[in-house]
């Protein structure tokens, strides 16, 4: 569906808004989040990234170790100078659990994979003289696309593609001489791919690129102050590919949409995305992540808030934290780091370990 057909309600929504706003309200106050936090044995308050296996066991990427939460307890893998089938470094950056229930890890010293029968850890890391090893030592994004092709971006290193086959990498590098170079080896913050199968990379600081693995192509779009209809932003933080195909792309400026047909980007004003003018929107912080639920409707995260939008009918609840409320949202520096199969919203913040929103107790664990 375009974004017209999928917006001429709009109309309509102004005058619901006016009979149903009181009830969204009183629904944003029935709520509550659930934590869990350092005391309940998570090895650092701040987790990059959050999975749950195919076993159900939840893992987290801190700054202090790999964690593995059973729903009671914590395992933390850290790393052993001594042990070199220890995780690579303490500093986790990312996890991510592939197709075939492998267990893949980012770290700041390379990337790891997770043998789960001996419990160790095969390193891959980078090697500045071998172009077949892994593109740079930073790992903080891993990404699989529909052909089970596994994704590796790094903060200062571009892209790298693994091959399974032979263990080796492909490296994907801005090339100043190669116009179809991606926009920037540096800062790359997110990769997804879209229902035409191509991949979507985001720098924060350089925009945006589509690549055509077919052909090889790479397009780029950036900001265009004489234009209108570009990139609001340069500073990509956030990439998410919804079930209707559409392409949403959170910068510091806001949350944009792609239309493929005019190759345009929409950006979700304030009055887009707001009903109560007196509730702080995302585009005052930028949207930093972007996850969507079994409803189809967005989660997104600011800096000082979480926002539950429909992009249907152009509404948005908000969620900021309330450290004077212990079943409030708790923290700041938002992230929707991943939604369970159950419904379950987990929301890492910068200082305060996590919180969890359960929709089928409408409950949020903290």
């Amino acid at each position: 569906m375009t974004r017209t057909g999928k917006y001429w309600l709009m109309a309509f929504v102004v005058l619901l808004s006016i009979f149903s706003f009181s009830n969204l309200n009183a629904w944003q106050k029935s709520i509550r989040f659930d934590r869990i936090t350092v005391a309940d044995g998570l090895p650092g308050a701040f987790a990059r990234s959050i999975v749950q296996d195919k076993r159900g066991f939840m893992w987290f990427a801190t700054s202090n170790g790999l964690a593995k939460y059973d729903g009671y307890r914590f395992t933390v893998y850290r790393h052993d100078l001594d042990d070199p089938g220890s995780v690579s470094s303490n500093e986790i950056l990312s996890v991510f659990e592939d197709h075939q229930g492998t267990l893949w890890v980012g770290t700041d010293a390379g990337l790891d994979r997770f043998d789960r029968e001996q419990e160790i850890f095969k390193h891959f890391t980078h090697d500045p003289e071998d172009v077949t090893t892994l593109g740079g030592p930073v790992v903080p994004t891993i990404y699989e696309d529909r052909q089970g092709v596994l994704w590796i971006g790094h903060w200062f290193a571009g892209l790298s593609k693994f091959d399974r086959a032979t263990e080796t990498f492909v490296r994907y590098k801005h090339d100043p001489n190669a116009p179809d170079s991606l926009n920037s080896s540096q800062n790359l913050m997110d990769i997804v791919e879209d229902r035409n199968g191509m991949l979507w990379v985001g720098f924060g600081g350089d925009g945006l690129n589509r690549v055509d693995r077919a052909t090889g192509s790479v397009a780029a779009y950036q900001n265009d102050p004489e234009n209108p209809g570009s990139l609001e932003s340069n500073n990509v933080l956030a990439l998410h590919a919804d079930r209707s195909g559409d392409l949403w792309v959170g910068t510091t400026s806001g949350l944009n949409l792609f239309d493929p047909v005019t190759e345009t980007f929409e950006f979700l004003s304030y009055d887009d995305v707001e009903l109560d003018s007196g509730v702080p929107n995302p585009n005052q912080s930028g949207v930093v992540s972007i996850a969507e639920d079994k409803e189809g409707l967005l989660w997104l995260a600011s800096d000082t808030a979480v926002h539950h939008y429909d992009p249907i009918m152009g509404s948005t609840v908000h969620y900021r934290s309330d450290p004077e409320n212990p079943d409030g949202l708790h923290g700041d520096n938002f992230g929707i780091r991943f939604i369970a199969d159950d419904g379950a919203v987990w929301i890492k913040s910068q200082s305060a370990g996590i919180n969890v929103f359960n929709p089928t107790t409408a409950t949020v664990a903290n």
